[in-house]
């Protein structure tokens, strides 16, 4: 089984992705409300505590790549 995990900022398209998968078939959890939201969240953003201590940044708060 392969995990699929989407994150992003508010308005950054990641909702019409999680749309896209759930549309082609792929589970994308137990609970979900209208907006396609896992509810509750708080699981999720334990898990996206963990997983941001293993990405590093590119770009600053204004968008420019940070290299």
């Amino acid at each position: 089984m392969s995990l699929i995990t989407i994150i992003g900022r508010g308005h950054s398209g990641t909702r019409a992705i999680s749309h896209t998968l759930y549309a082609s078939g792929v589970f994308m959890g137990k609970t979900i409300n209208r907006s396609g939201d896992k509810v509750p969240p708080e699981s999720m953003y334990e898990g996206a505590r963990v997983f941001a201590r293993h990405v590093q940044c590119k770009v600053d708060s204004n968008g420019t790549s940070r290299r």
